[in-house]
This record gives structure tokens, sequence and C-alpha cells, in this order.
């Protein structure tokens, strides 16, 4: 469970419910605001269609976080909808269209000592685009540690704008980092995008012994300093097939231990296919 959660929890509450079936309640009766009106300059946003009376039509108070994280790691390609405000984009204010070029800009933003990096190339389908595999890399971990230590109090003289003079420059010149979609979304495009993302992203941590003696009895201490090994997220027939082939390749590597290929293929089967 989640015991700190800081920054913009409304703004992601928002995402969430209007991309994801899993915890979303419903506008009360079928409320809707009255897009587009009375004009341009003061017609409601997309996000005044959470401003209204709601209602919970699924499991909510009473279900535990255990439900709803057995949900979401169920999510399957036709539970979410990339695109919520694509019908409405007409309808928004015009203070929405005249930013626009923002969405687009790969730069870091900035809140006098918060800074957080935009890879607006790693998140193309959210707006219609083929998300390819991503070429530039992001900020190391070294550096993006080091920004959120940053704290801010009444007492605190610090003039961010020099503190933070890289990231400051970089965020004003968003024209020159603008990342263009090379082609519009197809579901033809999912397949390698999604066979790189598993081999780099998406994963937890977890002691070397645990991994190796049962990957479903897992407790992470956050202050052990032991040694990590890596497990590929997921259901667990995912993370029991990613563990078998890692295991045979430590064997193979590091132990020099002889694999027949049967063997080796066979992990690596039940990786691809329980993937």
């Amino acid at each position: 469970m989640v015991k700190t959660l800081a920054g913009p929890v409304v703004l992601l509450q928002h995402w969430a419910w209007s991309r994801l079936q899993t915890g979303r309640p419903c506008p009360y009766k079928g409320w809707a605001p009255d897009w587009g009106r009375p004009d341009s300059q003061s017609c409601p946003a997309f996000g005044a269609k959470w401003c209204g009376a709601i209602e919970y039509k699924q499991p909510h108070g009473k279900a535990g976080v255990k439900y709803f994280r057995n949900q979401l790691q169920d999510l399957r390609e036709g539970n979410i909808d990339w695109e919520p405000y694509k019908q409405l984009w007409s309808r928004m204010p015009s203070r929405v269209h005249q930013d626009a070029e923002f969405f687009r800009a790969r730069v870091p933003l900035v809140h006098f000592w918060i800074i957080e990096h935009h890879y607006l190339d790693r998140v193309m389908r959210q707006f219609g685009y083929r998300q390819a595999i991503p070429v530039l890399e992001p900020l190391p971990e070294d550096d993006v540690r080091k920004l959120h230590k940053y704290v801010h109090s009444s007492m605190c003289t610090t003039n961010w704008s020099v503190e933070h003079e890289t990231y400051v420059t970089q965020s004003s010149d968003h024209s020159s980092n603008i990342v263009a979609p090379d082609e519009h979304f197809s579901c033809n495009q999912i397949e390698s995008y999604q066979r790189w993302f598993h081999q780099n992203c998406m994963y937890n941590i977890f002691e070397v012994p645990q991994v190796l003696d049962g990957v479903m009895s897992m407790d992470l201490d956050e202050n052990d300093n032991n040694e990590y090994g890596y497990i590929a997220n997921g259901p667990r027939n995912t993370r029991e097939a990613h563990a078998a082939l890692e295991l045979g390749k430590q064997l193979v590597h590091e132990h020099r231990v002889y694999l027949s290929t049967a063997v080796f293929d066979m992990c690596i089967l039940l990786y691809y296919h329980l993937s």
C-alpha cells in the first residue's frame, strides 16, 4: 500500500478516471457539462466531466487494495480509452488549443524547485499516433534522484531560476523540442513495441534468493541493502516464466553449467507465451 503520495493527485485521478474502468465512477444520471458553451473563452475544460455528482457502480470503499490491484493487473487492450477527449476536442476552451504545441514538446516541466521531465515520445498513443521505440534516453537515474531530493520551506532563499537554470532554459525552448509523430496508430504496431517494453521497462526489484526460491513470497524491506535481481512485472505466470528464463541464463553464464538446447528453448517459450 502507498503510504505517502505527493504531487498533482487530482490531475492523476482525473487522468485515471478518464481512461481506465477500474475504480471509475459514473456521472450521476448521465450528467455532463455543457460543452462548448457559452463561448470558447469560458466554456468548461475536459476535467469538468468529474466535477458534478457521481455514483459508483463497481465495488468501491470496501473492495480493498488487493481488489483494485488485481483489476489493474488484468487490464486488456479493449479496457482502456486512449483518447477520451477526442470527440470533444473542437469544443474545448480556446486556451487549450493555443497551448497545444506544449503537449508535443519533450521538455522538463518546471515549478519553482520541482522538476519533472515530460517524455512525450513514450506516450504517443495517447495522442493517436504510433508508439515507436524511443530513441532518446531519459534523464539518468542519479540526476532524477538528485532532483527529487530538493525540498522547499518558508525559510528557503534559493533562487530556483538560477539553481535550475539548465532545466529552465530547456523548458523555455519548447519549440525546438517538438516530437514529430510519423504515423497514426494502428493495432498492427502493438506487438513489436510490447516486446521491447517487456524487455526494457516495468521492472520490480526483489532479493535474488527470493527470486530463485519462490516468486510469490516476496517481502522487501526498503532499508535492506542486499543485492537485488530483477524480475518482470505482471501476472504470476509471467513472473514465473521470466524467473525460469533468467535462472537458465544465470546457470549458463555465471556457473558454467551446461543446459541442453531443449531445456533452454523451453524457458524461452514459457516466457514469450505466458508474457
